[in-house]
């Protein structure tokens, strides 16, 4: 079922890359998210940025040094034949590392958890597609990688909120 979600999300990015890159460009996602910083810090929601920072980096270090370790799994581009990706001038880009979860994925929805922001979802949403469709992850890697970071997201939005008596 993971192979079959991912053929036809993957599917998609021929006839819709620049979307896709769009979503998997981190250079782009980090434009989007200094700007929501911006915006709540100008809109008084300050005391969320602190835990937003500590969620994401959690998360990212959880991800990247302790789970892709722990699962190893390869990425669909490393070992399925014809999967569509982003070409570079050197060949095509098939990330580095391992698939499970997608750190993309747990990081966006740690941040659009800790800071509550419904935007944010749903830029989450799109990054963790993109993430399937440029074959870079398994479908479950991208709901693994959602589940971790919105569940750590939430978690430490609300421990700043019991032990500081935010609302």
């Amino acid at each position: 079922m993971d192979e079959s979600l991912f053929r036809a999300l993957n599917g998609t990015y021929e006839t819709a890359d620049l979307w896709w890159d769009l979503f998997d460009n981190p250079a782009v996602i980090g434009i989007f998210v200094v700007g929501v910083a911006l915006a709540a810090w100008h809109a008084g929601e300050r005391r969320y940025l602190l835990p937003a920072l500590l969620a994401v980096a959690i998360c990212d270090l959880g991800c990247a040094r302790a789970l892709k370790p722990l699962f190893d799994r390869e990425r669909p581009c490393a070992v399925l034949e014809d999967v569509a990706m982003r070409p570079t001038p050197s060949g095509y880009l098939c990330g580095s590392g391992r698939s499970m979860p997608s750190c993309h994925a747990a990081n966006s929805a740690a941040l659009a958890a800790a800071l509550g922001s419904p935007v944010l979802a749903a830029v989450s949403l799109a990054t963790g597609l993109s993430r399937v469709a440029t074959g870079q992850h398994w479908p479950s890697d991208v709901l693994a990688g959602w589940a971790l970071g919105a569940g750590l997201g939430a978690g430490i939005r609300y421990l700043f909120q019991r032990a500081l008596g935010w609302r």
